[in-house]
């Protein structure tokens, strides 16, 4: 009976905990991974995928260079002075602005620069507005993640976070739509004004 306790307790510690949990969302991801490329493959051939990992790649380099290298220093000492709040405070505050003034430069850059970096990323200028609408998106992520931390009601929250969201999808849909009908150039109006 000690030894089922003794057990017990190894197992409920979190130094077992947390390896197990990533180790299930390593799996979760892998198998997710293997599913959507067998999709994607089978939706726009080999040529698509190579594109597909070209802007993936590109995509994990400019987020690693978005958060200032400063992820692992800020959780360290977040870690060391848990218990003092005070003490690790001006760390994320500093972390948060240099994050967010990083994260602006970038998506200032993809604007400008979308069509070289389409040429220079993807061998072609025609996905130049694929890089425009992820320095859109780049900026609205982190507005979302401001709002989160702010201290509204939860589902101000949510409408705050997923509103300019929905309107650069309904913005991006009306362009789509606009070449079959040009009705729907109304939608482009109606999409510009949520952001």
């Amino acid at each position: 009976v000690p030894m089922y306790y003794k057990l017990r307790y190894y197992l409920s510690s979190d130094i077992v905990k947390v390896p197990f949990l990533n180790a299930i969302a390593t799996v979760i991801r892998m198998l997710t991974g293997m599913i959507s490329v067998k999709v994607v493959a089978a939706i726009i051939g080999p040529p698509g995928i190579a594109l597909v990992g070209q802007l993936n790649n590109f995509s994990q380099i400019l987020i690693s260079f978005s958060n200032g290298g400063i992820a692992t220093g800020v959780t360290k000492y977040v870690a060391e002075h848990r218990d003092d709040r005070k003490a690790f405070i001006p760390y994320i505050s500093t972390g948060f602005k240099l994050t967010l003034y990083i994260s602006a430069a970038i998506s200032l850059f993809l604007i400008v620069f979308a069509n070289g970096i389409s040429k220079f990323i993807l061998k072609s200028d025609e996905y130049a507005l694929v890089f425009i609408l992820f320095g859109i998106s780049f900026i609205f992520l982190f507005v979302g993640w401001i709002f989160a931390m702010a201290q509204y009601p939860l589902k101000w929250k949510l409408i705050l976070i997923s509103t300019p969201f929905a309107f650069l999808l309904l913005d991006v849909l009306s362009w789509w739509l606009t070449k079959y009908h040009p009705v729907f150039a109304w939608l482009t109006m109606i999409g510009g004004l949520g952001y």
